[in-house]
């Protein structure tokens, strides 16, 4: 195979996981928006802390995006590159999903505590 081909897979799979990641981003955004407006009941803190999980979830997902574990020797066949392209976008929702649930475990913590300085 053609080390451009292993370029071209490599660039479409980013791609692929830079769009997945913005999407979970974009759908999760709202809710978490209200999330930070009920705990803080101020619209500026509220922002702040949802550009900071925006932040951290972009860079968790991208970071595996990033990642590159193609071998390009001369074994190698479509068979191995779809498979290590699959590798690369299973670590990408890997990445985003151990990110979104540290955030949740994070929530909760905030959710709990503020209910005991309500009280």
């Amino acid at each position: 195979m053609k080390p451009i081909t292993f370029f071209l897979v490599y660039i479409a799979i980013f791609v692929a996981c830079a769009a997945l990641t913005i999407g979970i981003i974009r759908l999760l955004s709202p809710g978490i928006k209200k999330y930070f407006i009920s705990i803080f009941q101020d619209d500026e803190t509220a922002d702040f802390f949802l550009k900071m999980v925006r932040l951290v979830l972009f860079m968790s997902g991208l970071s595996a995006a990033l990642s590159s574990k193609y071998t390009m020797d001369e074994k190698s066949n479509w068979l191995t590159l779809s498979w290590e392209a699959t590798g690369q976008f299973q670590s990408t929702l890997s990445n985003l999903y151990n990110g979104m649930m540290a955030f949740t475990f994070v929530f909760l913590v905030l959710h709990l505590f503020n209910k005991l300085l309500a009280k």
